[in-house]
């Protein structure tokens, strides 16, 4: 079975669409010459809106019969891409249909492959490693492919296990206080030298905070060191002289404050002088 074109035979289809095309060239050339470097001026610019529609209107001309052109040519084409389409439709429904089926065995094809892989991870002669590293860590979908032997797949588990394993040796060098969060780290990107960054950062950390709480620490001391203790008044007796750091003079300590009421006779001018000496010497009074 095989499409056969009765009409046109390879003879008859148009080789080419022959026209006056080197007529009308020369003869534009020559009408077009006056409009080389044409300026047009406010007088006369009636002329040149009647130049551009002359040529809009040729040019118009020109395109329309390209298009009429190109409709007949396409005709015999279109009618013929509509009946090649309504072939290809019919032979698509049994394709989908068997598309189906094929994708559909090739998808049990990769769960068997996938139950298999993972019984052979779970009961295989593998490293113990595998208990902490689950299948899917290093999983490789090019496992499901029907390409690739079961030898190959089996070799690639065992190689990352044993890799891992020895990995592990390594890191239990590793100072007991950043083991655990290594080995988390290692366990997560089964990478070695990510693993080993990880101990450099976190010893780096360590020693930062070191360093910060000596800092810290020699602080407080200096602190403690300069402290001056608060003194003690509860010995003093009036008119002592108490000392204080930074002070270039001794204070007296202060009399306690005592209250008496008596009675003055004065005059005017004494009572205003008596009044000036409690306010001068903070002297509380009031009238009895």
């Amino acid at each position: 079975m095989q499409l056969v074109i009765f009409r046109p035979t390879d003879d008859q289809f148009v080789k080419s669409i022959d026209f006056n095309h080197e007529e009308i060239k020369q003869e534009l050339r020559v009408a077009l010459e006056k409009y080389q470097g044409l300026v047009y001026s406010e007088d006369n610019i009636r002329d040149a809106k009647v130049d551009r529609a002359s040529l809009n209107k040729f040019r118009e001309a020109i395109e329309a019969r390209r298009k009429e052109i190109k409709k007949q040519c396409l005709a015999p084409y279109e009618d013929f891409e509509k009946k090649i389409r309504e072939i290809t439709a019919m032979i698509d429904e049994p394709i989908l249909a068997i598309d189906g089926q094929v994708k559909a065995f090739e998808e049990r094809k990769r769960e068997e492959r996938r139950a298999e892989i993972e019984e052979f991870y779970r009961t295989g002669d593998l490293d113990d490693v595998r208990s902490i590293i689950p299948l899917e860590k290093i999983w490789n979908e090019k496992w499901l492919n029907t390409t690739t032997p079961d030898k190959k797949i089996k070799d690639d588990i065992r190689t990352v296990l044993d890799r891992a394993a020895r990995d592990l040796e390594v890191l239990k060098t590793v100072e007991s206080e950043f083991s655990d969060a290594v080995k988390i780290k290692y366990l997560d990107t089964l990478d070695l030298s990510a693993a080993l960054r990880e101990r450099a950062r976190l010893a780096e950390q360590k020693e930062k905070l070191e360093a910060y709480r000596r800092i810290q620490e020699e602080a407080a001391a200096e602190a403690e060191a300069g402290r001056v203790p608060p003194p003690d008044f509860s010995k003093l007796q009036p008119g002592d002289k108490v000392s204080f750091a930074g002070a270039d003079e001794c204070a007296p300590v202060p009399e306690p404050l005592q209250t008496i009421t008596f009675t003055v006779t004065a005059t005017a001018a004494q009572f205003k002088m008596l009044r000036e000496f409690f306010i001068k010497n903070n002297i509380k009074y009031g009238r009895a």
